[in-house]
């Protein structure tokens, strides 16, 4: 039997006003370590996969604080990875008994082993990056 979370890679690469998002995220991170430990004597395995962007129609349906349709492609959307390859690279890592699969960018990648090994530089460019969304947003 096998088991896996999906969460995003905003929790590792931020981008602006993303709070809540990486904070749940995060939860969803550290609920699935604990799950994993807690059936693996029953020969349950756990995966999470943390998927960069995924070109699906999310921003073409989406609403604006108004209420009226967004209507466009955003464009990390238009970047990301076709949902066939994604679901791929899940059922991959499910049948080699994974415990993480990353599916994103190289740079998300990067982020990710950069969080370990060098946290204050991952700190440093988080800042930056958020300081530019806003100053972006502000525009």
């Amino acid at each position: 039997m096998w088991a896996w979370w999906t969460l995003g890679i905003a929790r590792i690469r931020p981008f602006c006003r993303a709070l809540s998002l990486r904070h749940t995220h995060t939860h969803a991170h550290i609920h699935t370590q604990g799950l994993r430990a807690e059936v693996a004597d029953r020969g349950v395995g756990v995966t999470l996969v943390c998927p960069g962007y995924v070109r699906t129609s999310l921003s073409l349906n989406a609403v604006t604080g108004s209420g009226a349709s967004y209507g466009k492609m955003d464009e990390a959307t238009a970047k990301g990875v076709e949902p066939a390859a994604l679901a791929a690279q899940v059922l991959a890592a499910v049948a080699h008994n994974e415990d993480e699969v990353l599916a994103c960018d190289a740079a998300s990648k990067a982020a990710v082993f950069a969080r370990t090994l060098l946290p204050g530089l991952l700190s440093s460019y988080m800042r930056r990056r958020a300081a530019k969304g806003w100053k972006e947003l502000r525009k």
